[in-house]
């Protein structure tokens, strides 16, 4: 199947593409709606718990400020005198102390409507002077006595008749050390606003979506968000029918409701939480227009920009099959290069494609000048080979010959002649047979050879000292490499100088690299001449040295970079009548990766 569609017309695949985009995009629709609805109904319902746990809180803040005040005063020394003390005088001085006790508490704190102070035996006391208060509170002594916390009346008037109240009673216990210890010795009670009590400003919480009432003990309405709203006795009456559900939905007047009940512990009551639905569900109409035009905008851009994309790219494709086709029936359209308008991409794909041409000329040339180096490599390997064939037509004959030589100068008492010759077949025999690599101290005992030769020829002359690293000594290198660079030393800068002359030869490791350098003090090069033979070393095709001197050098250069690469070689500094510093740079390395 996904083979077939590959082989469809690229317009016929957008076209398909893009119907699975619209299918693809209406998915996501409905999926973004209903996450959408899902997301407002968990924020509402998080709300919502916001807004009763804030109202609880305050609820409760409440309720420990109101105990707190009624835990003072029942413990404050003018009560229990006044709840104590049998002698009348001292009780109406304790009276007064408590009275004023009151006033300042109920100055101090807006919502108190009355405060009473009352003992088991007769003695009472009310701030405003209402007994209809304490008679209110007498009426619950019983059954104070068993809760220390204070208790919620049920729902009263307060003394003005204006608005509702709770009574807060609470029990008093003896402090005095000369009754018996929290002995019960009266009551003390606060009369509150119920507005004050249940915590629920209206102008803080009033909300259309959100209506907060609060219940006493007998499901009577006691404070309200929204004293406007209409259905509030209906759903009053509805949840009184069913107090085992903590929530509930229902319908009513058409409207839709979610109902949800807190209990209110201290005063027994309840907080029922109104959430319309309407509101909810206007909100996620709200959400499913707004879907249906980003929709329709969607479809709209999506068909310019399918109309715009299929003309960008079939055209600049159309252009790069006809080329590569051209290319195909002719390579010398390989030279040409081509230029595509359109998208970002077809325009990288061009310049790869141009790059890719370029590459393949350059590799092409590259190729070409490989196969001529391999070809003068082969040459210079095939002459290589024919010039050692030549040198081994008879070497017993040439070792023969020298130590008939060396006998004759025995016979004759001509040592120096015998020790001549024993050093030439020394350097006969290591240059003829024996491995191509040697290690460097090999390459050493030829060149003490070749210098104890020349000592015979100079006398004293020449003086050659030998600076060697040690840790140099076993490194492999190939064969005859210093030797030439030392003739070359001793011909063409000790030898025409007037006097001693000095040849230093010296090998160090530095950064991974060997350097042996064969330095001496003779007359040196010019500028001239330095710069041609420096110019013959660094040109990248070999060159005909004019001079016997550059031969042996040139010869050691190439040598070196044909077996170890560019960056390795021959360096040569001189300077006229001062003399003349010869390196060989090479890497560091075991005879096998020579």
């Amino acid at each position: 199947m996904f083979l077939w569609f590959k082989r469809l017309r690229i317009k016929t695949q957008l076209a398909a593409l893009s119907i699975l985009v619209l299918v693809i995009i209406c998915l996501l629709t409905v999926y973004s709606y209903t996450k959408f609805a899902h997301v407002l109904e968990e924020k509402n319902l998080q709300a919502n718990q916001n807004l009763v746990g804030q109202i609880q809180k305050s609820q409760e803040e409440m309720y420990k400020l109101f105990e707190k005040m009624i835990f003072n005063l029942s413990y404050s020394s003018s009560v229990q005198s006044f709840l104590l003390l049998d002698d009348p005088v001292k009780r109406m001085e304790s009276a007064q102390n408590v009275n004023n006790l009151m006033k300042s508490v109920i100055n101090l704190n807006e919502g108190i409507e009355d405060m009473v102070v009352a003992g088991v035996n007769g003695e009472q006391l009310a701030f405003s002077g209402n007994l209809s208060t304490i008679q209110h509170a007498r009426s619950t002594v019983d059954s104070l006595i068993l809760y220390s916390k204070p208790n919620a009346s049920e729902l009263m008037a307060c003394p003005d008749g204006n608005v509702s109240c709770m009574l807060l009673t609470a029990p008093v216990f003896s402090l005095n050390s000369s009754t018996p210890f929290h002995n019960h010795i009266g009551f003390v009670g606060l009369l509150v606003q119920v507005k004050t009590l249940s915590g629920i400003e209206e102008k803080l919480y009033h909300q259309k979506d959100v209506i907060l009432l609060i219940t006493d003990r007998n499901g009577r309405l006691i404070a309200s968000n929204n004293p406007q709203f209409e259905d509030t006795q209906p759903i009053l009456e509805i949840v009184k029918l069913h107090e085992e559900q903590s929530s509930d939905t229902l319908i009513l007047k058409g409207h839709h409701y979610l109902i949800h009940r807190e209990d209110i512990p201290f005063i027994a009551g309840q907080l029922i939480h109104i959430t319309s639905l309407d509101v909810l569900h206007q909100e996620l109409r709200d959400i499913g227009n707004y879907e249906i035009i980003i929709l329709s905008i969607s479809v709209l851009i999506l068909s310019v920009m399918l109309g715009y994309i299929r003309n960008n790219i079939v055209r600049p494709l159309r252009n790069l099959m006809q080329f590569m086709q051209e290319i195909k029936r002719d390579t010398d359209a390989m030279k040409r290069r081509i230029d595509l308008e359109g998208y970002a991409e077809i325009s990288v794909v061009a310049n790869h494609f141009n790059g890719m041409l370029s590459k393949i000329q350059m590799l092409t040339d590259e190729i070409v000048r490989m196969n001529s180096r391999m070809y003068e490599i082969e040459l210079e390997r095939q002459n290589a080979q024919f010039n050692f064939l030549k040198s081994q037509i008879n070497p017993h004959f040439l070792y023969n010959t020298m130590e008939t030589i060396k006998g004759l100068a025995v016979m004759r008492g001509v040592f120096e002649i015998r020790d001549i010759v024993k050093s030439m077949g020394q350097m006969l025999r290591y240059a003829v047979k024996g491995d191509d690599v040697i290690p460097l101290f090999k390459e050493i005992d030829i060149v003490q050879s070749y210098l104890h030769i020349q000592q015979f020829r100079f006398q004293d002359k020449i003086v050659s000292e030998l600076h060697l690293d040690k840790n140099t000594m076993n490194y492999p290198i190939p064969k005859m490499l210093l030797q030439p660079i030392v003739e070359n030393a001793i011909y063409h800068g000790l030898e025409p100088k007037i006097g001693k002359g000095l040849l230093k030869i010296c090998s160090r490791i530095i950064d991974s690299v060997l350097f042996l350098t064969v330095e001496d003090d003779g007359v040196g090069m010019t500028t001239d001449k330095l710069a041609e033979l420096m110019k013959i070393l660094t040109a990248k095709e070999p060159v005909q040295s004019e001079g016997e001197r550059g031969v042996g050098l040139i010869n050691v250069h190439r040598r070196i970079q044909l077996i170890y690469g560019a960056p390795y070689g021959l360096v040569v500094q001189s300077q006229e009548r001062v003399g003349t510093t010869m390196t060989i740079t090479l890497p560091i390395g075991d005879s096998d990766n020579v």
